[in-house]
Formats: structure tokens, C-alpha cells, sequence
């Protein structure tokens, strides 16, 4: 295990602060500013780049004996300034530090019961009210759409929505969503590749037919009908074809 040290940087001009981690943090704020100079994008380089590298000072706070000692401080102290709702360069919640994926010392290794729910306590609360732009929306859009997902992480994902209720106010707005929505052909294929040979149990029967029992439909444009006749007559070649 290695010493990971905690440490602050201070802004002496509006006293914002940003907390790190590193087991080099002598050099480590020289890549802050490194990393400012050559058109880093983060808040604290903005304000470097503003204000000049100069007005900013960095102190160590703790040598705690390894990163995961090291992360939760780090966690709890940006929590705390949050809560008090003191100025921070920081957009995580802490405890990232070290890189991403195996880059990260901490990969592989689980987390701790203790340290979940003090990362949950310090996310509570956190992003409630945000409004996302529409050119955020786009980029949080196209890269869900090139997003693969093993078949470990779609059963995980079908087991943790099984049963899952859903509000009257939740639907609404996911049938807004869906209204006037008009799919590609090469959407509706994969759509309709998904589906064959899918069997439905009768439990499930039942509930689409006791959904269904007694629904009444608006009138139908002469697209749709000719759509559902279209429809039915492929059904049906299907049927003989068999």
C-alpha cells in the first residue's frame, strides 16, 4: 500500500478551494498548472488561466497510509464544504482520483459497506433541479446510442426493473415521448428482428389482455388503417405459409 496524501489548493483572490489526492503532491500542483497553461478545461484551470497560477497556494491537510484512507477524507471534506455550501473547484464527489479503469489503483477492489454509505450520503441531494441544455442533451444521447452492453449487464438490468411500479405522471410523460415519434426502417427491422421467435407467457397474456379490456381508441387516420391492414395480411401469409 502507498502513503496517499490529501491536500488543498486555495484561489487567495475569492478563497474558492479544490481538494486532491496524490502520492506526489509536490509535483502534483505543478501539473495543475502545467495542465492550465496548456488549455486544461476544468473549473479550477478557468480560474487559473483568470486570475494567474500565482494566486493560487496548495497545502497538504493529511499522509493518510493508503488511497482508500485517503479517498474518504477526501469525500468528507467536499461534502462538508458543499453542505456549508463554500465555493469549490471540484465536480466529483471525490475519491477519483489516480485516472480511470485499471489506471486507478482501486480497480477491481470492492467497496466497503462503510464507504458506500458515506459516498451516498454525500451524493444526497446532489444535481436535484439541474437543467440540461439541449446541446448536452445531444452528446448524453449520442453516446448512450454507441453504448454496447454485455448480456451480464442487460440481465442485471431486466432483473432490477422486474416489478418495478410505475406512477400515473411517469407514464404520461413516457407516452409524450413516444407521440409523433417515427422510427427508421432500420430501426423498425432491428426492432422487428428483436422480437421473432419471442414467446409470451400466458401470465403475460393476461395482463395485456386485462389492459386492453375495455380501452377505447380515438379515430383512426387513413395511414394507420391501411399500416394495420398491411399488417394483418402479412400475419396471415405467415399463418398458410406454415
Amino acid at each position: 500500500m502507498r502513503q496517499t496524501a490529501v491536500y488543498r489548493i486555495t484561489n487567495t483572490i475569492n478563497k474558492s478551494l479544490y481538494f486532491g489526492l496524490s502520492v506526489h503532491p509536490e509535483t502534483g500542483f505543478g501539473n495543475h498548472k502545467s495542465a492550465a497553461k496548456n488549455g486544461a478545461r476544468s473549473p479550477m484551470y478557468s480560474a487559473m488561466r483568470k486570475y494567474g497560477a500565482d494566486a493560487f497556494v496548495m497545502d497538504i491537510l493529511k499522509v493518510c497510509p493508503d488511497k482508500a484512507s485517503a479517498d474518504e477524507l477526501e469525500i468528507f471534506l467536499i461534502a462538508e464544504c458543499r453542505d456549508f455550501r463554500y465555493p469549490l473547484y471540484n465536480i466529483a464527489i471525490g475519491g477519483q482520483g489516480f485516472g480511470a479503469g485499471e489506471q486507478n489503483p482501486g480497480w477491481g477492489i470492492p467497496l466497503t459497506e462503510e464507504r458506500k454509505k458515506r459516498i451516498s450520503e454525500a451524493r444526497k441531494g446532489k444535481g436535484k433541479g439541474r437543467v440540461h441544455t439541449a446541446a448536452t442533451k445531444s452528446k448524453i444521447a449520442e453516446a448512450n446510442r454507441r453504448r454496447v452492453y454485455s448480456e451480464e449487464t442487460r440481465h442485471k438490468m431486466s432483473d432490477a426493473l422486474k416489478g418495478r411500479q410505475l406512477t400515473s405522471e411517469h407514464k404520461a410523460k413516457i407516452s409524450a415521448g413516444g407521440k409523433g415519434l417515427k422510427r427508421s426502417n432500420e430501426t423498425r427491422a432491428k426492432i422487428s428482428a428483436a422480437q421473432k421467435g419471442k414467446v409470451v407467457s400466458e401470465e403475460t397474456r393476461e395482463k395485456m389482455k386485462q389492459a386492453n379490456t375495455g380501452r377505447k381508441y380515438g379515430p383512426r387516420s387513413e395511414e394507420a388503417k391501411a399500416n394495420m391492414r398491411a399488417a394483418w395480411g402479412r400475419r396471415k401469409e405467415r399463418k398458410y405459409a406454415l
